[in-house]
Parts: C-alpha cells; structure tokens; sequence
C-alpha cells in the first residue's frame, strides 16, 4: 500500500501547503535545522518501520515484538480492513493548527484523525501511560476506567496532567472516540504531585485541585519543539463495546505500517525497543521540568462540542443508540445532549454502587444482595443488564421508525433488565 504522507492528510482536510503551513501551531518552519525539523521527525522514524499486506499478517507479527505489544494487540484485528473505509465516524479538528476550525477540518474521517493526533513523541508518551493504566488496573472496560471522575483511569492520569475528553463530528455524533492531552500544570501544583508521590491520603488532599487544573475548559495543551501538540486520539471503534480492545489501543501502529499512513508510533521503535523505553524516560523528565509549553485549548483544538469522558462513557448505551458493532447514526450533537437529559446515564462501573440518571433525577444504585456477592459477580450481573437493556432500546428503536422510548418506557426497560439479569436494585434518589 502506498504511504500517505502527513502534510498529503493535512492538505486534503485544510487545504494548505508544506509552505503556508509552516508557520502554523500544528506545523514547524520548513526552513528548521535539520535536526528540529518537522520533516526530519518523520524521516527519523519511517527508515525503521516494517509493512504489512494485512490486518492479520499485521497484528500476528507486532504482537512477536512483546516488549512493545503484547497479545491483545489481535483483539478487533478482523475489522480493520473495514474500519479503514469507514466514512461516517467524523472528528472535528483544526489540522493545520491556524486556531480556526473551519470547512473540511469540521468532517475528519476517523483513521485521518487518528492518524494525524499521532505526530508527536509527546503522543507516544500518552498512549504509554494510558497503556500502563490499563495494565495496573488488568481493566479494559472504559466505565470502570473512567466511569466517574474518582475512576482509577481520570484519577491516574490527571496526576500526569492528561486530560480525556469525548470528541467528534457535531452533525453526526458518536460517544466512542476520546482525545487524551497532556495540559500544562502551574509549578506549585506539579510540586505538590510531587511532593505526594505513591502516598494515597496525600494524593486525595490534593486531587480536587490537581483535576479542577487538568479539566479546566483554559487549561493549555503541551506542544513539542516542533509546534505539535500532545494530544492523541483513541477510538472505541473496531468493536464499539465499551471495552479498550489491544488493536484499538495500537490502532497508531497498525496505520502506521499497515494502512500506509506516515504518522508517528510504537511501530517505528521495532527493533530498538530501549530506545523506545529511553525516549519515554526522556519525555517524562522534560515534562517534569516544563520543557513544554501549553498553546491550544481543547476547544481550540477539537471545537466546543466535546463531553467530559465520564458523561461519554457512561451514556454510550442509555444515550448513544449505535449498537456494538454497528457504524451509522446521523445524530447531531445537540441530539446527543437531548438524549443524555431524556435517558439518563448508565452505571459508573466496577464498585458496589453506582449513579444513574433517570428522566432528569439522579439515583444511587446499589444492590442489596451487594454483601455476598464477589466483585467478579457484580461486574458481570452489571453487564448483563447492560446488554439486556440496550437490546431493548434496540428492538423499540426498531419497531418505532428509529424513535427513542419515552422517559416512562426507558424505566420500564430499566426494570424488566434487573429482573432478567437476576439482581435487585436499591434505588435512593440523591
């Protein structure tokens, strides 16, 4: 397959050239040395790459390098080759980096944004840290992770000053696509993250502060010695589930090599592996040290119509209405906010109790067989009345002409899914 270069991506979105570009936030001054060179980033890391003719030859090989990838890499590898055709899940992004968001820039098709959100090493050091949450906590379910703004994923990654949002298209919107930023944090407040170390009680006396300053809508993205940003973009979209599947994560390396995309990823450091580990100790400590400095906003980057990922996550079945598996959907993003008021949001995820919201009201959610059962039994009752209710959004979606059930509906499906799955709920509004 034919490489795609990155300023050929850029130009088919923004219009600009290698020249009007390089003065551009999102570009670099042609004219750099060599060694600091926009070019030159890319040209470092292309001689090392290897090529694949498909998705399975793809994946099967990148897993055999372990240190980089490990066996999950395979998890969603047969819908690749239709991924790659995908024309309906669209980001909005400023591509050329000039702070407007403008024509083509507002319809990216998917494998184009996550392609070019990967033209940093700073992204690499994202998609590190997001990797290790995942491992820690041996969770790839995306509510557990970031069900709630104490969920171990949210919590973790603010404390490296890594925001995650919900982005996409305003006119055809789909909660299964996330940006995570590194943001710019003021000097007491990296000092005090670090003055608390691995000490939990410390942590929490200092959390709000640390997530009020990561998730503040002026908070600064970090953006590298070659004007490009640290903000890479993750999508739930090989099999939209709600589950962080391996190809998904490394979808960066699997366009790199397989797709034909010029972008920067794990893919680039085959058979240089310390290099690689090298480069994130390097980048931890520069980030440490404020070697980078915060430019664009998230709005800046991705327009105003993003939700924080906790709202995402948690309505991707009670408002989203795509399921798994399925691509289409033409709801505006208004549309989505609408449904997210009428339906509510689904369960935060792993703990003995949860939040939803019903018609407007907001409810705790505990099960009052919650003592003998295993945390194990819990998440897997919780899913399946996850399943049980979506179905049965689905089929009276179905039978109604595409119409989402009213409000007194949605409860009585909500009802009918906990008998089904076997659970009694204790519902105490809040």
């Amino acid at each position: 397959m034919a490489q795609i270069s990155y300023e050929a991506i850029k130009q088919k979105y923004s219009g600009s050239s290698s020249s009007s570009s390089s003065s551009s936030s999102r570009g670099s001054s042609s004219s750099s040395s060599s060694n600091n060179s926009y070019y030159s980033i890319f040209e470092k890391y292309e001689q090392n790459e290897k090529k694949y003719s498909s998705a399975k030859e793809c994946v099967y090989d990148l897993r055999n390098y372990d240190k980089l990838f490990n066996r999950n890499i395979v998890d969603g590898y047969d819908r690749i080759e239709e991924f790659l055709q995908n024309k309906e899940w669209l980001v909005t992004m400023d591509v050329d980096g000039d702070g407007q968001i403008t024509g083509d820039e507002e319809n990216v098709q998917i494998a184009d944004a996550i392609a070019l959100s990967f033209d940093s090493e700073l992204d690499l050091y994202i998609q590190e840290k997001l990797e290790e949450v995942i491992n820690n906590a041996g969770d790839q379910n995306l509510r557990n992770l970031f069900g709630t703004k104490d969920s171990i994923g949210v919590k973790q990654l603010a404390l490296l000053g890594i925001r995650i949002d919900a982005v996409g298209n305003a006119s055809s919107w789909q909660n299964r696509t996330y940006s995570f930023s590194l943001v710019e944090l003021p000097d007491d407040l990296k000092a005090k993250i670090a003055e608390a170390g691995n000490d939990e009680e410390k942590i929490n006396a200092i959390y709000d502060e640390v997530y009020d300053a990561v998730y503040d809508k002026d908070a600064k993205i970090l953006t590298d010695k070659n004007g490009k940003k640290g903000s890479m973009i993750f999508s739930d979209c090989l099999i939209p589930d709600g589950v962080a599947n391996g190809a998904e994560i490394n979808l960066s390396s699997i366009l790199d090599t397989l797709g034909g995309y010029e972008c920067i990823s794990k893919a680039d450091f085959i058979g240089r592996e310390d290099d690689y580990f090298e480069l994130m100790d390097n980048l931890e400590m520069m980030i440490n040290n404020g070697e980078f400095e915060g430019t664009s906003t998230i709005a800046d980057l991705y327009s105003e119509n993003t939700l924080d990922v906790s709202t995402a996550v948690r309505a991707v079945y009670t408002a989203n209405g795509d399921a798994p598996g399925q691509w289409g959907g033409s709801r505006s993003f208004e549309d989505n906010l609408a449904l997210i008021e009428k339906n509510g949001l689904g369960s935060t995820g792993g703990s003995s109790s949860s939040t939803i919201r019903i018609n407007g009201v907001e409810y705790e959610i505990s099960f009052t067989d919650g003592n003998i059962l295993s945390s194990q039994e819990y998440k897997e009752k919780l899913e399946k009345f996850d399943e049980i209710l979506e179905e049965k959004i689905s089929t009276y979606k179905q039978e109604n002409n595409g119409e989402d059930p009213d409000s007194i509906t949605y409860n009585k499906f909500v009802s009918e899914a906990t008998i089904e799955a076997k659970i009694e709920f204790d519902f105490k509004q809040k």
